[in-house]
């Protein structure tokens, strides 16, 4: 697998975890400053389920790139593509 569809599947990684964290970080503020009505409880709670996934996901593909990755150093230079 060549260095620069690691180096995109890093960044892509990289993105979705900013883009999550600061989710989680508006969340967290907007709770503080409504107070919790009732509805809104109910959509935090479904954005945090949808968080939870995010985080699923995430993980999976850390794990898939730490699957290549440990594939191109175990193959030998020679038979890289």
């Amino acid at each position: 697998m060549p260095p620069t569809v690691l180096f995109a599947l890093a960044m892509q990684l990289a993105g979705a975890l900013v883009w999550a964290s600061q989710l989680e970080a508006r969340m967290q503020g907007v709770e503080k400053l409504t107070g919790g009505p009732p509805q809104m409880n109910e959509k935090f709670g479904r954005l945090e389920e949808r968080l939870d996934g995010l985080r699923g996901d995430i993980s999976a593909m850390r794990r898939q790139v730490q699957t290549l990755t440990d594939r191109m150093l175990a193959t030998p230079p020679e038979r890289r593509p």
